[in-house]
């Protein structure tokens, strides 16, 4: 399942109100994902942000998180260093 999730040419899970919708509809940056973060912002080759999809079908119970932020790294050194923070940092639950 991972391999499918993370290919770009996998099973895709769409909302079914999306169904009659064109690619130029999704080319202007709507969504049509059911998962539980949108799309907030998006730098091609440098970053991304995932924001709290409050409509999310499962609801939001208890703490979570209400953005993502991820960042394109390309240097071995610069991932190490951030892997080490991230361990360094990580609370025991």
């Amino acid at each position: 399942m991972p391999q499918i999730a993370a290919s770009a040419y996998a099973s895709y899970i769409m909302s079914p109100k999306v169904g009659d919708k064109d690619i130029e509809w999704l080319n202007k940056g709507n969504d049509a994902g059911t998962g539980p973060y949108t799309m907030k912002n998006y730098k091609n080759g440098e970053s991304w942000m995932l924001a709290k999809f409050d409509g999310y079908w499962r609801g939001w119970d208890g703490k979570h998180v209400e953005n993502i932020l991820g960042k394109r790294i390309s240097m071995v050194f610069q991932i190490e260093q951030i892997c080490r923070w991230c361990f360094r940092t990580q609370k025991p639950r």
